[in-house]
């Protein structure tokens, strides 16, 4: 049985290895990408100052390996080397139209030129950051590679793993969806709903209950203190305290100005070299976070840690005047803002708007269909791989057949073992109480003699009274027969001679 379920857990290993594969070769996959040296394509998203030959960058070559990220569209991380030496890394996504990231990346470029035309935002530095989105088909294109920033999610983790290492726990970690059900559970039982329903139905109270929960597990100071740590002297730090805050009003105002949602944990960047914030994933605006299952009803995220993260002031200090300084320069140029913004409602590669009932189950059988062709393409690039896993579980599951049918023999075999132990118990119980018995006569006799040990002493002493008793009784017997003897010696020396006398006057 047990070199079965080894093949099986050879089979499971393979199967998560090529699941889990984080690098292709870019030659098994494109050859002509590969092969391709000091082209005149111009390089994806870098900007151009002036129009000249010598200014331009151009795509010189691809590295010969890419990484896969384990996200639901598996996404390639794609590196370029350009005319001028230096390394661009790309992210090529596939099934996702990303012509909503392109337009939102213009938005940001047309803010970023209004801020630097105010005098009070162009003193504070305000701006916000942005990256490249180059559109390279319907559903796929080239997303520009933020280098230097993690997700805040990546810093939780770490915090998880630290307190789990210092807890000397094991185990893989809970995600924060996997820890708010943990808790909800058990206090909508305790509320009295077995049953659990939409979350529109679950009581407020639970809810907030669970949710203070939370925030009190979560140190409050965690990403003020990954700043804290990336700074080597306290002007560094203000300095970057004052960029992160600043870089997250204006990301929060444009946030709450387009209706930007789904601003979970992986969604949100943050560069520790800069201190700026960086969104990424811009398919949830407009307000279309009021029409999702869970309708997401605060306008930007603003948690206790990142209020935090802004300093002393919090959000009374450089974060509370970026955002006026920032809504006061949108509201200034609501105009161009509003014209570009029409652009994006009568485009009809998108649906800005927010689907109503009629078109859920349209929406539904897109989705269907595209998690379908997804999942054919994910079997076509393993065909081979599932092929060979198949042969070996057909193998393994012969392996398998056996062992059970050796265990089938072995467990014939134990039941008969359990009878026969039974009756040697049985044996056994019985010789345990003759045992028992013999001890008890083995005590009683060491009782016994314990007894007669006891009373060894006074017999001793009776019987030496008695023995010094017999030997004067003896002694006081000899006297009298002494005496006697010589009492009956007199008293025959006399009666002889009288009688003799006597005899004597007879016979004259």
């Amino acid at each position: 049985a047990d070199l079965a379920w080894e093949g099986m857990k050879v089979l499971m290993r393979s199967l998560n290895r090529q699941l889990r594969k984080t690098s292709l070769s870019l030659r098994s996959v494109s050859p002509f990408l590969a092969g391709l040296r000091s082209t005149d394509i111009p390089m994806p998203g870098v900007a151009v100052e002036e129009e000249s030959d010598e200014k331009r960058v151009t795509v010189q070559a691809f590295h010969g390996h890419m990484e896969l990220l384990l996200t639901k569209t598996k996404p390639k991380k794609l590196t370029m080397v350009g005319s001028d030496g230096q390394e661009y890394t790309y992210l090529l996504k596939g099934r996702e139209d990303l012509h909503l990231d392109e337009r939102m990346m213009q938005l940001l470029t047309i803010v970023n030129t209004f801020m630097r035309q105010d005098r009070a935002s162009y003193s504070r530095d305000l701006s916000a950051r942005h990256y490249a989105v180059i559109p390279v088909g319907p559903r796929s294109g080239l997303i520009q590679w933020a280098h230097g920033t993690v997700p805040l999610f990546g810093v939780y983790k770490a915090w998880q793993v630290r307190q789990q290492t210092a807890e000397g726990k094991e185990g893989s970690l809970m995600r924060p969806s996997d820890m708010f059900y943990e808790k909800i559970m058990p206090a909508l039982k305790e509320y009295g709903i077995t049953r659990v329903t939409s979350r529109k139905e679950w009581p407020h109270e639970v809810l907030k209950r669970v949710y203070t929960q939370l925030v009190q597990e979560t140190p409050r100071d965690l990403l003020a203190k990954e700043i804290w740590c990336s700074c080597v002297s306290p002007a560094e730090l203000w300095a970057k305290t004052n960029v992160h805050a600043r870089s997250l009003a204006v990301m929060s105002m444009v946030g709450y100005v387009t209706g930007l949602g789904d601003r979970h944990l992986d969604n949100i960047l943050m560069d520790f070299g800069s201190g700026e914030v960086v969104h990424i994933d811009w398919n949830v605006c407009f307000e279309k976070g009021l029409k999702l299952k869970v309708p997401e009803l605060v306008p930007y995220r603003m948690t206790q840690t990142l209020q935090a993260s802004m300093g002393f002031s919090g959000l009374e200090g450089a974060f509370r005047i970026a955002c006026e300084k920032a809504l006061r320069v949108l509201r200034r140029n609501k105009e161009a803002l509003l014209t570009l913004l029409e652009a994006f409602v009568y485009d009809p590669l998108v649906d800005w708007t927010a689907a109503d009932k009629g078109n859920d189950e349209a929406s539904k059988q897109v989705e269907l269909h595209v998690s379908l062709s997804l999942f054919a393409s994910r079997v076509d690039e393993m065909k081979v791989v599932l092929s060979d896993n198949l042969h070996r579980g057909h193998h393994t599951i012969g392996s398998l057949q056996q062992a059970l049918s050796r265990w089938l023999h072995a467990s014939t075999a134990e039941g008969a073992c359990k009878q026969e132990a039974e009756e040697m118990g049985g044996m056994l119980r019985v010789a345990n109480d003759k045992l028992k018995h013999l001890d008890w006569e083995e005590q009683e006799k060491a009782e016994r003699m314990k007894t007669l040990n006891a009373l060894q002493p006074h017999v001793e002493k009776q019987w030496t009274y008695t023995k010094q008793a017999l030997q004067d009784a003896l002694v006081a017997c000899a006297q009298a027969l002494a005496q006697q003897d010589s009492s009956l010696s007199l008293i025959r020396g006399t009666q002889l001679m009288q009688t003799k006398d006597l005899l004597s006057s007879l016979l004259r």
